[in-house]
């Protein structure tokens, strides 16, 4: 770290940029695409995909985005995840029960 950390201006840029990086893999890593079946599938920016866990919904993914890409992959792992855009994980966090949607029907 020490030796990344260097190329950084302050503290704060340096971990903006593991977060960024992180989350890049992390969207690779889960195919890069909204996996709601009934998803628009508009080309999407990182900044509008998010990870939903599928299981240990106590959990957040914030944290972990600071850290090593290996503790990440783990939780991602772990429980399940799947890459949502903003919308569909707007919906079923609230509408959905915490799971990914297969028809329209179950946002109702």
């Amino acid at each position: 770290m020490v030796g990344e950390y260097k190329n950084y201006e302050n503290h704060s840029s340096y971990m903006r940029f593991v977060r960024i990086r992180n989350k890049i893999k992390a969207i690779k890593y889960l195919g890069g695409d909204c996996s709601n079946l009934f998803c628009c599938h508009m080309p999407k920016m990182t900044y509008h995909l998010d990870i939903h866990h599928t299981k240990g919904k106590n959990k957040t993914f914030a944290k972990l985005m600071e850290g090593s890409w290996e503790k990440l992959k783990k939780e991602i792992d772990e429980c399940e995840a799947v890459l949502l855009c903003k919308m569909c994980h707007s919906d079923i966090t609230y509408k959905g029960g915490g799971k990914p949607l297969n028809t329209l029907e179950e946002l109702e």
